[in-house]
């Protein structure tokens, strides 16, 4: 059982951060008991295969994409909605958050306005996740989206993390990151405001919407 009640309304989207498969599978979760109709998956270089493992009927769409992007240049986001998907390689950039949290408010523009956007993460990781991508979808002109956190180890506890010998090191290094996110924030709007930064494009190539189905699915 999902460990948040939402009416699935269409504009409404999980958007779910590299980094940890079991993100993934939870997402898949909600969207089985149809607490969503869509997600965004982010998934980084070194993840592609694990993503596959998990069996999702995505994943034979996915892996051709996959093989026409140069390894270096692999980074994906995954707009799962209903029973299409979308595939948008993103720009393989550090930091990896703060590249995420670009990509996304640059392809949302494009998109049809969201209500609401529910963010999947491991709960230290979050404080960074609402820090910078709060800011790069107000500075994009998103800012009247709704943003929410989903915790990953307050609703699943098998996390490795979890156990002591590795909760005290992972929270001092997401601190460490989230006051490095703060620098880079107040450096990046001085150079704004200076116009001596450019930004670019992070959204590489976006396919058109591919339908798939499950093995359960009538013909």
């Amino acid at each position: 059982m999902s460990a948040i009640k939402t009416d699935n309304n269409p504009r409404d989207a999980l958007f779910i951060l590299a980094g940890n498969i079991k993100r993934v599978g939870y997402a898949f979760d909600l969207l089985m008991e149809e607490s969503f109709n869509r997600a965004i998956i982010s998934i980084g270089r070194f993840d592609w295969r694990k993503f596959c493992a998990l069996g999702h009927p995505v994943g034979d769409i996915f892996i051709p994409f996959v093989y026409s992007v140069p390894p270096q240049k692999r980074h994906f986001f995954l707009d799962i909605s209903g029973k299409t998907v979308r595939i948008i390689n993103v720009k393989n950039l550090r930091p990896g958050t703060w590249n995420e949290a670009r990509a996304l408010a640059e392809y949302l523009q494009s998109d049809n306005p969201l209500r609401a956007v529910y963010f999947i993460s491991d709960g230290p990781h979050l404080k960074r996740v609402k820090y910078i991508f709060s800011r790069f979808l107000k500075q994009t002109g998103l800012g009247c989206i709704h943003l929410f956190y989903i915790s990953l180890n307050e609703v699943k506890s098998n996390l490795d993390y979890s156990q002591n010998k590795w909760k005290l090191s992972y929270n001092i290094r997401e601190l460490s990151k989230y006051l490095l996110y703060i620098g880079l924030w107040q450096i990046f709007r001085l150079c704004q405001f200076a116009n001596i930064c450019k930004q670019g494009e992070v959204i590489q190539k976006v396919s058109p919407p591919l339908d798939f189905k499950f093995a359960n699915d009538s013909e």
